[in-house]
């Protein structure tokens, strides 16, 4: 287990009547740093991030505070009954069969947790990558809790019953003042590593452009988490995983804090971001201790809709392919599927060293499980890091089981201390002050293969290395412009990534002679900036794609024939801002 991390220090005032104090990213002790907007944060001893700050627990009542149906500031549905009813329907021919559609309804759903990862590994396997080279990520738990329920003669004001979505949305690449830009840095490597190649294999100007873009990306979360403090609030009230502190107040401190944080998810958990969905349920019946079957599903997600996938586990070692599973993996305090028993009765030894078949056996190997650095998620089962709980049938974690608050599993507490101690780490070696010009200490590194923050921040998205992205530097209306009609529109190759900007009565047709084939087009910018939109039509002028959301992406991607196609850039209501579009 690694030991207890160097915590950060939240040094901030709150003087009625005063601004408070610009946010600080210290480098280490020497006192040099960079500047954000709320906060200040110094290296070691102190309190941001927290906890509280990674680990948002909200408390098990009657009634919630962030329904599945709650509706952000941008329209959307945090939780749609769509997918909902998605996720029901695919415990179908399963032990769980109609639990969901049954017992469980959709006006019951919540959010019971939220975890904000800075930085979670997007290797499969520490074979392949450290933790180190790592992407933010926001995991958000539902779970549904129906009121007024009167089991065994008792009854219950709040009831959770036993099932619950974990849903995973990966930061979009942000720029430091929190503007979507381009993934194209992130894809290279994790397109690199998803085909089971080692991270020492790419050329040292993709790994920097990757670190670069991760750690802008880092900077705007970690500004924006840190302006969710309610700064009345005593630093060590952050500490520990426990409820949030603002929730434990007044109605009023409270609602200040929801409203707070449905806007962070609007900005980085949307569901346009949703990217993976693991769900559990128990069969009907409100009784765990007596059914112990737990059903495990999980589905892929592009935003739009949920793709059923299959259940595999990858080796620590070499990060190949140990055990495909099936759809499902049904398991119990003793039990296990029918695949997982056999793939342990003849398949690779390893397995025994990250699955846990039963309860009997969590001893031996709870320990390697449970450490972030040595176990990746995808090198064991669902089951597994589940059983992990002192109560043994509580499948749960960081949710609530029946009347009982938050189990907080020790994979979890595992990975917050990591976590918290990446941050510390990460700005001691002086990423955020590099990305204000001071430069970086890389010889403080953690011992890592790539020490957080060891990043080159001049290099850019397009792993060229050359410079950088901006709009400032480089200025790429002026190779495209005049471009303000279709007559007009550049001519561009693909594949295309650049960072542009619409000004007040502005339009931007880009042309591209198609060889045939799925075309995808990415509009990236701040909706809350200026909305854009993003049109395609062919050579005849006749429109053939549209998309006009009111996030902070537009994409179009269909398939077309050999011919040459034009793309419009446009502000709705003459909106402006500057915009990052990718072409493949």
């Amino acid at each position: 287990m690694r030991p207890n991390p160097i915590p950060l220090l939240l040094v901030a005032t709150a003087v009625a009547g005063c601004e408070p104090s610009p946010l600080v990213l210290h480098n280490g002790d020497t006192g040099e740093g960079s500047t954000l907007d709320n906060v200040q944060f110094v290296s070691g001893g102190g309190a941001f991030p927290a906890e509280r700050d990674l680990a948002i627990l909200f408390p098990l009542e009657a009634d919630p505070y962030i329904r599945a149906s709650t509706t952000t500031p941008r329209g959307s549905t945090l939780l749609s009954s769509s997918w909902v009813n998605t996720v029901g329907a695919g415990f179908d021919g399963t032990f769980a069969e109609d639990a969901i559609g049954g017992e469980s309804i959709y006006e019951d759903w919540r959010l019971v947790s939220a975890r904000v990862v800075p930085c979670a590994p997007v290797a499969r396997s520490p074979a392949l990558a450290p933790a180190s080279v790592c992407w933010p990520i926001v995991r958000l738990v539902w779970q549904p809790v129906a009121s007024g329920v009167n089991l065994w003669g008792v009854p219950f004001d709040a009831y959770a019953d036993d099932r619950a979505i974990h849903a995973l949305y990966p930061v979009q690449p942000r720029d430091r003042a929190g503007n979507r830009t381009s993934a194209h840095a992130r894809t290279a490597v994790t397109d690199h590593l998803d085909r089971g190649r080692r991270i020492s294999e790419l050329p040292s100007t993709t790994l920097d452009a990757f670190d670069a873009s991760r750690d802008d990306t880092t900077y705007a979360l970690l500004q924006d988490l840190a302006a969710l403090r309610d700064p009345s609030l005593e630093d060590a009230l952050f500490q520990g995983i426990d409820m949030r502190p603002e929730l434990m107040g007044s109605d009023a401190e409270a609602e200040v804090f929801v409203d707070k944080f449905v806007a962070f998810l609007d900005d980085y958990a949307g569901p346009y971001d949703l990217r993976e969905m693991t769900a559990f349920s128990l069969p009907e019946g409100r009784n765990p201790a007596g059914d112990d079957t737990w059903i495990f599903i999980q589905f892929l997600s592009d935003g739009r809709t949920l793709e059923r996938n299959s259940l595999e586990v990858y080796s620590r070692t070499s990060g190949s392919l140990l055990l495909d599973y099936g759809g499902d993996q049904a398991a119990g305090q003793a039990t296990e599927s029918e695949a997982v028993t056999e793939a342990l009765e003849s398949g690779p030894a390893e397995l025994h060293e990250t699955i846990v078949e039963s309860s009997a056996q969590i001893d031996n190997v709870a320990d390697l499980v449970t450490d972030p650095t040595e176990v990746f998620v995808p090198n064991t089962t669902c089951a597994t890091c589940h059983r992990l709980n002192d109560l043994r049938f509580d499948f749960h974690s960081l949710s609530h089981l029946e009347n009982r608050d938050h189990t907080v599993s020790p994979r979890v507490a595992a990975d917050v201390a990591y976590e918290l101690d990446w941050v510390s780490r990460w700005v001691r070696n002086g990423a955020p002050a590099t990305l204000e010009g001071a430069s970086s200490d890389p010889g403080d590194g953690p011992g890592d293969d790539r020490a957080p923050g060891s990043g080159d921040t001049t290099g850019d998205d397009d792993t060229t290395g050359e410079d950088d992205t901006s709009s400032e530097t480089r200025s790429p209306e002026r190779a495209y412009e005049p471009n303000d009609t279709m007559a007009e529109a550049a001519l561009v190759s693909v594949p295309f990534d650049e960072a542009m900007e619409i000004t007040r009565n502005d339009l931007d047709y880009f042309r591209l002679d198609w060889a045939g084939g799925t075309l995808r087009a990415d509009l990236f910018f701040s909706h809350a900036r200026g909305d854009l939109d993003l049109v395609l039509f062919n050579s005849r002028g006749e429109q053939l794609g549209l998309s006009n959301s009111v996030t902070d992406q537009e994409q179009i991607f269909l398939d077309l024939p050999r011919g040459a196609y034009v793309l419009r850039v446009e502000g709705y209501q003459s909106a402006t801002g500057t915009y990052q579009l990718t072409i493949e």
